[in-house]
């Protein structure tokens, strides 16, 4: 039988393109695809792209043992509130958690704060009068015809739910009563989805668990059905290996775990690019560095600190002021710590009432996509604004598989931007670009200064098809010295699908005073969160000796209503390690807060670990760009060098541009401003007075000086 070589694939499902990036296990052989996303049915964009590998580089799906697929699917449902119609049950008197949220108000100036409508309407909750107090112990069970009457009750409403919440108070403490309310409706309704809370998330505070088991909820019928609908289409056309889905913490899950929490797939499709992003960073010694994903619909941005990302255990969705913490709907999952930036390359600009220039967060999207796509969009967008000012070649979008029309991109600037400013075609095209850098800079900056960095030291690392095209810019309003725009950058989050190792976040809310608490309930709490992690690795063949654990601790001063997470040498806990808890909280306090000392007690509030796999899913050698130079030039257009017409901000007008095949470019290799590097997936900006050189892991590492208009 002949030898056939096995690959992993990457696919990254996004706004206006889905991407692809396969690979052998040896990661020897690279391939990269690109196809417009269909919004109506996500998976015919996948299947697309599964047999362009197929046709064009030889990568069967018999020959595929992993897919790992991330998706804006359930971030996109939640935002454009396409969700399931959803019932929410609780303990009784608890109904109205989701209007109360936490009694806060994120900006106390504005007399007409607004924030999101929750998920589910006032008249589909329902309480239920059961109740476990705090420490666990039952107070009072679950009455079998109270649940079917109430779930009864908002299946006959005039929107009947597909999709019920159960969210009971302490539940975090003792299941018991969920797991039985959840039995009686499965018993009862068996064609009815339920999510309950201690399934979603086993963390304390009633509104956000409440929150975050309704958007798990709220999305999960839809959810389920992308994926059965995805897996049964591939298996018709034989892949026989495994699908794997991301997760917003970096992890990658199987099928099942994806389906029955759903909620943890919210923003996966950015978290897979930063992953690349921090081996990018160790590997270069970059102590701290923006990640910025800039792709066709959105802008997610990431800080670094010593290589590491950070991971938080809440964040927001739908906010109503992207800026403002506490506007929006809180979901309480671990998840990598993203800035929500909102423009992308399909974001549209529009005049306001002022006469100012603004961009998104409308986009485009696929359908109908950029007027200088040409299929139907007549909006002006960032990628008509750079195709106008010279930095997008029409010849060469794709590879030349997709020909832009420049004129089209004109005339939506024109009507739309120029006849309702005194701006001309150029200004009219800069003012967008501009605009979205500055954006962006403002979300750096606002977050670096919460976080207490000094950005002016931080490199940029740009990724996304729009993302280098913009990043020498922003990097300039960041007073930033260094961009390093890795090799495929337009598909890096497929590509981080592929290296990611396979991995998952779980956490348990268990108070307890130090003092109160012994070895062996602290010992055995961990173990039993490490043991469930493992079984969700071993689901997804690891093997047992490649699965390691990192354990972390939230913990306060005794009395205290909020937690610093505290990190644990080593896999199992150690008597020593116990013994020193207090001490090694104290240090954590002060490093974080430069003080400690508040109480002689500390608690403990949650126990939280990673279980991941410890080697990444493909090799870590990369492909040089010479290795498949060849491949790519009987696939695509090429280019060779030469010069193209583009906009200098330092002369405020159109000049020449050294143009460069950045496959072409060999380890070693430097460049002048003003340059643009042509890649097939993306671009890069080189400007004027910058120096770039392509160094030792083929990344293009633009070294920009202080900028001097002419």
């Amino acid at each position: 039988m002949r030898f056939r070589v096995r690959y992993i694939v990457g696919v990254d499902i996004g706004g206006t393109f889905t991407d692809f990036v396969a690979s052998d296990l040896k990661g020897s052989r690279f391939f990269t695809e690109k196809v417009l996303t269909t919004p109506d049915r996500p998976a015919d964009a996948v299947l697309e792209g599964l047999e362009r590998l197929a046709e064009i580089h030889g990568v069967e799906l018999g020959q595929v043992d992993k897919i790992l697929h991330a998706t804006t699917l359930a971030t996109n449902a939640l935002i454009e509130r396409k969700g399931s119609t959803t019932g929410l049950l609780t303990t009784s008197g608890f109904e109205d958690v989701l209007d109360i949220r936490k009694g806060l108000r994120y900006n106390q100036y504005d007399l007409k704060l607004q924030v999101p409508d929750p998920y589910v309407p006032r008249f589909l909750r329902r309480g239920i009068s059961e109740r476990v107090l705090a420490s666990g112990e039952v107070l009072k069970e679950v009455d079998e015809v109270e649940v079917t009457d109430k779930v009864r009750e908002l299946l006959s409403e005039e929107r009947k739910i597909s999709s019920l919440a159960i969210t009971f108070l302490h539940s975090y403490a003792n299941p018991k009563n969920e797991i039985r309310a959840r039995e009686i409706v499965r018993k009862n309704f068996p064609d009815l989805s339920v999510s309950a809370s201690h399934e979603v998330t086993s963390q304390a505070r009633e509104y956000e668990r409440t929150s975050t088991t309704v958007v798990d909820a709220y999305i999960k019928p839809i959810i389920k059905e992308y994926i059965d609908d995805l897996s049964s289409r591939l298996s018709e056309l034989g892949f026989k290996g495994k699908l794997l889905i991301m997760t917003c913490s970096g992890g990658v899950v199987e099928t099942e775990v994806a389906k029955n929490v759903p909620v943890l797939l919210l923003e996966s499709g950015p978290v897979a690019g930063v992953s690349v992003v921090a081996k990018i960073a160790k590997e270069l010694r970059i102590r701290g560095a923006f990640s910025f994903d800039m792709g066709g619909t959105t802008a997610k941005g990431c800080v670094l600190k010593e290589w590491q990302v950070e991971k938080s255990y809440e964040f927001e969705a739908a906010r109503f002021d992207k800026f403002r913490r506490g506007s929006g709907i809180p979901i309480s999952i671990p998840v990598v710590r993203l800035i929500e930036i909102g423009s992308g390359g399909g974001s549209i600009a529009r005049v306001d009432k002022l006469g100012i220039v603004r961009v998104g967060p409308e986009s485009a999207g696929a359908k109908p996509g950029p007027a200088c796509y040409d299929l139907g969009g007549s909006e002006p967008t960032v990628t008509d604004s750079d195709l106008v000012l010279g930095y997008l070649d029409e010849n060469y979008f794709l590879g030349g598989a997709m020909k832009l029309n420049v004129e089209l991109a004109r005339k939506s600037i024109e009507e739309k931007i120029c006849k309702n400013t005194d701006l001309g075609l150029e200004e009219g095209a800069w003012a967008i670009y501009e605009r979205v850098n500055e954006d962006v800079a403002s979300a750096f900056r606002l977050y670096a200064s919460e976080i207490g960095v000094d950005y002016r030291k931080y490199s940029f690392v740009p990724f996304g098809g729009a993302g280098p095209i913009h990043a020498a810019r922003i990097a300039r309003k960041l007073s930033a010295t260094k961009v390093v725009v890795p090799l495929r950058a337009g598909v890096l989050s497929a590509q981080g699908l592929i290296v990611t190792p396979l991995s998952i976040d779980l956490a348990q809310t268990k108070r307890a005073e130090l003092p109160d608490i012994d070895y062996e309930s602290y010992r055995s709490t961990f173990d039993s969160l490490i043991e469930k992690g493992r079984s969700v690795l071993k689901s997804a063949g690891v093997r047992d000796s490649e699965i390691a654990a990192i354990r972390k601790l939230d913990m306060c001063y005794h009395g205290q209503g909020y937690e610093i997470p505290v990190s644990l040498p080593g896999e199992v806990p150690t008597h020593k390690e116990f013994e020193l808890l207090f001490k090694t909280f104290e240090n954590y306090y002060r490093q974080k807060y430069s003080l400690s000392g508040f109480s002689p007690y500390a608690d403990i509030v949650s126990f939280k670990v990673t279980v991941m796999s410890a080697h990444d899913n493909v090799s870590n050698r990369k492909s040089s760009p010479e290795e498949f130079r060849e491949k790519l030039s009987s696939l695509h257009k090429t280019v060779g060098r030469g010069t193209r017409t583009a906009f200098d901000p330092t002369s405020h007008k159109f000049r020449k541009f050294e143009k460069v095949y950045r496959y072409s470019l060999k380890k070693g290799d430097t460049l002048k401003g003003p340059t643009l590097v042509q890649e097939i997936e993306s671009a890069a900006v080189v400007p004027a007075g910058a120096n770039a050189k392509i160094d030792s892991h083929y990344n293009l590492v633009i070294e920009l000086q202080e900028e001097r208009e002419e």
